[in-house]
């Protein structure tokens, strides 16, 4: 489970009739496991696939085990000994009585301007998994994960050999080529390169250690649209910065620079952005599945007239 060769089933597939207005726990994840006994996905250590409920599973065994609840446990043997004073796991109707918490964002296209995204309603089913333990819903900041990883490298939490192994390349997963070890991605690169993120509607968190050369590069936003723009260009970028120690700024992406304007502007100002777009490739840079969404939300909207001329435009020659 924690290199993600269990074959088992994702979390949000098991709540598919769930009330997304309550918030679900794991114990009502496992619930719906033992009552529908879904397939395995593929023989356990076959192959690795990136799965949550694993993480969920655990955090259960780890909380029968001590017989403390999972996120007393964190505090007390994780977050207490690391010095991570703002950290702790909150679901969404907890995390509203917490101070200084910023607020996660999305521009939404139905609207035109930023919204709060745990109000769009795409993302009404986080409200439900706010609950679930293990796999994420940890609240931290920059600081707290800067003492995570010193407390990590100097042995306050594991010991050096619990480390290795967690940084241990077991199975290739990903385009990229990463390996998973206990809970970390492994880069393929001559340098032993670890990372471990996580998201939220709205928010994003990443930890990237070079163990060899020990470089630590640590961001959190809470702009989802800009992450999920550019996230295929975020990886190589935070590889150029440890070993080339310079950053070729990314361009402006077609389908967030499109989605700005689509629901305020006209068709005229819309066409010309996207023979801005299309006329300077050394300034923008196209993404078919960021369009394609966009699209799809456009027809959804049934701005019909504005999501054809972007299909259009875009279509391959």
């Amino acid at each position: 489970m924690l290199i993600h060769a269990s074959g088992l089933p994702e979390d949000y597939s098991l709540l598919e009739n769930w009330d997304n207005q309550k918030i679900a726990t794991n114990k009502d994840v496992l619930a719906a496991l033992y009552q529908q006994q879904p397939e395995l996905h593929f023989t356990p250590g076959e192959k690795s696939e990136y799965n949550n409920l694993g993480f969920m599973i655990l955090a259960e065994i780890v909380a029968h085990i001590s017989g403390e609840p999972f996120k007393e446990y964190l505090s007390k043997y994780i977050f207490e000994p690391a010095d991570m004073s703002l950290t702790s796991i909150y679901n969404t109707s907890e995390i509203k009585e917490i101070d200084n918490v910023a607020k996660g964002y999305l521009f939404y296209p139905f609207t035109g301007k930023y919204e709060v995204a745990i109000s769009i309603p795409e993302f009404s089913s986080n409200y439900a998994t706010s609950g679930f333990q293990g796999d994420g819903n940890v609240y931290t900041s920059i600081t707290d994960l800067f003492n995570f990883y010193k407390a990590l490298k100097n042995g306050v939490l594991i010991s050096k050999e619990s480390l290795d192994k967690s940084f241990t390349k077991y199975i290739k997963e990903g385009e990229y080529g990463v390996s998973n070890g206990y809970g970390w991605t492994i880069a393929d690169a001559p340098r032993l390169v670890v990372q471990r993120g996580g998201e939220l509607p709205g928010y994003l968190a990443n930890m990237i250690w070079n163990v060899s050369d020990d470089q630590l590069i640590i961001y959190l936003m809470n702009d989802y649209l800009t992450y999920l723009s550019y996230q295929r260009q975020i990886y190589p970028a935070y590889m150029q910065i440890i070993f080339q120690n310079k950053l070729d700024p990314p361009h402006p992406v077609a389908s967030v620079e499109l989605t700005k304007l689509v629901v305020t502007g006209t068709l005229e100002e819309i066409g010309g952005k996207i023979i801005e777009i299309k006329d300077n490739p050394e300034l923008y840079t196209i993404d078919p599945p960021g369009l394609k969404f966009l699209i799809m939300k456009l027809q959804q909207l049934g701005l019909n007239e504005k999501a054809d001329l972007i299909l259009s435009s875009f279509k391959p020659e």
